[in-house]
């Protein structure tokens, strides 16, 4: 036997209380001998004998009304075999945890796992009686409490489960069980029990924390859904040039997992909802080469041959196309910047090339408007014209971009007290006596340095002869460092746009870079940074192409003149969060739940902006149908758990055949035992007493 109220069992100690009165009522009679009474005293005994048993009845029965009053609200449960004779059937708490994640849609021939696991939900909840109470959990990354309460409105629980959908998100299991036992550890109900229904994907079950909530009373059981099965996936997509530019062959390349080596799988590129190309899959990647011919947001996919569980066999992707982006370079040694970003605009000045630079002299600058320009590129300048600042400033502020280099004729008191746009305070110039300085550490996951990964010995082999010294201001950030600890490449932003400072210059006699091949990539891949705002070379965290409950920001420059709008891949309509930030405003939208390319638009200037960015589904364990073993299972959820398959008749029929096997409440019966009592005791206790 067990009780629910354990601690309301010290109410036995007022069954005491009768005891104490009637010991400190009793008299003690004064003995006076008469001889002429004396034989009346045996008649007497007789009669006193008689009150004596009858008042100590009274006692027993008045102690045993307060004891079972105070065990009646301790309520005890009997669970032996024997239960159901004593006539109980309590009533039950029941939370199921339905598994909703991407992995229960792998198909099997009953339909897929998660219609299975509905199927054997609803059954069980068919079976609670009136009186019982329920509520729902579907587990994914996050529980989702349906109901945040019990109810004992079992159809409508009924109802939720047949219209809840498959998510494209993946499983943790322990913060779902940590609400169940929330939830159950509320209810008053002597029997509680928590069914999970999943396919017990061992990657839910990884990072485990106990949940801190009390677990031991409560009944997990655990309906397995499903065996382990094959299944390919795309993990990831990246691309061999980013930013992207037009009219430039890009690779773009898939890594794929789980591929079955008996069946041809074949995998498909979309570009633009139009299919460009396929291949079939012979090992763990796959690539596809594609020209993007016009400037602006572009979207895309990989297939591969779907299986049994198709949700991963497709990934999705957004890149933004630059287009031409016109350079206008000025000052001295400029001829070699314009020859490492195009080489051939000499032979053919007509063509359409990505970057079309154009030689200006400095005094020049005061004559064009910088609008017209994508980049700013000041080499070895001693001095701006004072009319020509605010212009480089304005450009600057309003999106444009500045690249700057260091030389022997640069002036560093104009640059410290006129020229505001710098990252840091140029000192004195530093000359390499007796050998060069060389580059000693770099930021590799910056655009600029991408293209060197793994061939360090190349950047370490540019020799440089003089360098200033430079104090970065706070906002600025270091590149790369120089063997001497001085900053050598250093970027900051201002307003829209952003300025790149190298301390050195195509001067022969400051450096030899200009005279090297790597100084070609590294220009170009300088000025794509700076007009695509890209730095990071990971395609998969770019901002446009993230995974599902991640949250997508975008900074918006233009005017809005209509409240912008979410377009999901289901065409379903959301309204972001918009914020106020110092450039402009931001959108924010999540966590995103659905997989697929999404679209943002909004009204600016009269005309339609849209962007574009795409979600995928994670991966990375879930997507590997290895299932967990139950010993492992029990060791995280501890005492009372046991185990189904999902087809045995247990998983429908265990609520009634666990309470006729033991499980009885009886503070009802205790209370009825009271009250006979009491219903006795009241004229056993007013009969007429003796004289």
């Amino acid at each position: 036997m067990s009780f629910i109220n354990p601690l309301l069992m010290i109410g036995l100690l007022a069954a005491g209380i009768p005891l104490i009165l009637h010991l400190w009522s009793r008299r003690q009679a004064k003995l006076v001998d008469f001889s002429h009474v004396q034989f009346l005293m045996s008649l007497r005994r007789k009669r006193i004998k008689r009150l004596r048993l009858k008042q100590i009845l009274i006692l027993i029965m008045r102690m045993l009304i307060v004891a079972l009053i105070a065990m009646a609200l301790a309520r005890p449960i009997l669970t032996s075999k024997w239960a159901l004779a004593a006539g109980g059937d309590p009533n039950s708490s029941v939370v199921i945890v339905l598994d909703n994640s991407y992995s229960m849609g792998y198909e099997t021939f009953e339909g897929t796992k998660f219609d299975i696991a509905k199927e054997k939900a609803l059954n069980i909840l068919s079976k609670l009686k009136s009186g019982d109470k329920a509520s729902l959990i579907l587990m994914s990354d996050a529980p989702d409490v349906i109901f945040k309460q019990l109810t004992s409105n079992i159809q409508q629980v009924m109802s939720t489960v047949e219209q809840s959908e498959l998510s494209h998100k993946s499983t943790r299991v322990w913060s779902s069980m940590r609400e169940a036992y929330s939830i159950l550890n509320k209810s008053n109900h002597p029997y509680k029990r928590v069914y999970l229904i999943s396919d017990l994907v061992e990657n839910a079950w990884k990072e485990w924390i106990n949940p801190e909530v009390e677990s031991g009373s409560i009944d997990k059981i655990v309906v397995r859904v499903g065996e382990e099965g094959k299944n390919h996936r795309i993990e990831s997509i990246s691309m061999s040039n980013i930013p992207v530019g037009m009219g430039i062959s890009t690779n773009i390349s898939a890594e794929i997992a789980g591929i079955d080596k008996s069946q041809e799988v074949t995998a498909e590129l979309f570009i633009d909802n139009e299919k460009k190309s396929q291949t079939v899959v012979t090992g763990d990647t796959v690539s596809f080469n594609h020209v993007f011919d016009s400037p602006g947001s572009h979207i895309g996919r990989i297939e591969l041959t779907p299986d049994r569980l198709p949700l991963d066999d497709t990934r999705y992707f957004a890149v933004n196309v630059l287009g031409q982006i016109r350079a206008l370079c000025a000052g001295d040694y400029q001829f070699y910047v314009n020859l490492a970003l195009n080489p051939i605009t000499s032979l053919n000045p007509e063509a359409d090339f990505l970057i079309l630079p154009l030689e200006v002299d400095v005094d020049e600058l005061d004559s064009l408007s910088l609008e017209e320009y994508d980049i700013l590129i000041l080499t070895d300048i001693p001095a701006v014209p004072d009319t020509t600042i605010q212009d480089v400033e304005n450009f600057v502020l309003n999106g444009g971009n500045l690249l700057v280099f260091l030389g022997n004729r640069t002036s560093p008191n104009w640059y410290n007290s006129k020229f505001k746009l710098m990252p840091g305070a140029v000192g004195e110039l530093q000359r390499a006596e007796n050998k060069p300085f060389h580059l000693s550490e770099w930021d590799r996951s910056h655009t600029i340095f991408r293209l060197f990964t793994g061939a360090d010995e190349i950047l370490e082999s540019i020799e440089f002869y003089s360098v200033f010294d430079i104090e970065p201001e706070p906002d600025a950030k270091v590149l790369a460092h120089f063997n001497n600890d001085i900053p050598a490449v250093m970027e900051t932003e201002t307003g829209w746009g952003k300025v790149i400072l190298f301390n050195t210059s195509p001067d022969t006699m400051v450096s030899n870079i200009a005279l090297r091949p790597e100084f070609l990539p590294l220009i170009q891949q300088t000025v794509f940074s700076l007009v695509s705002g890209v730095e990071d070379l990971n395609f998969q965290q770019d901002g446009r192409n993230i995974l599902i409950s991640d949250t997508y920001r975008e900074q918006i420059r233009e005017n809005m003149d209509s409240t912008p709008k979410i377009i999901d891949p289901e065409d379903k309509i959301f309204t972001p969060v918009i914020s106020d930030v110092e450039k402009g405003k931001t959108i924010q939208y999540g966590p995103v739940s659905e997989s697929g390319i999404h679209r943002i638009e909004f009204k600016s200037s009269g005309g339609l902006h849209h962007y574009y960015f795409a979600a995928n589904i994670d991966t990375s364990g879930e997507s590997e149908i290895k299932l967990i073993r139950d010993r492992e299972i029990s060791d995280k959820l501890g005492s009372n758990t046991s185990f189904i398959d999902v087809d045995q008749e247990y998983a429908e029929m265990n609520i009634r055949s666990d309470r006729s096997e033991g499980r009885s409440d009886l503070s009802s019966r205790l209370l009825l035992a009271a009250l006979i009592l009491m219903l006795l005791e009241i004229p056993l206790a007013n009969r007429r007493k003796l004289t």
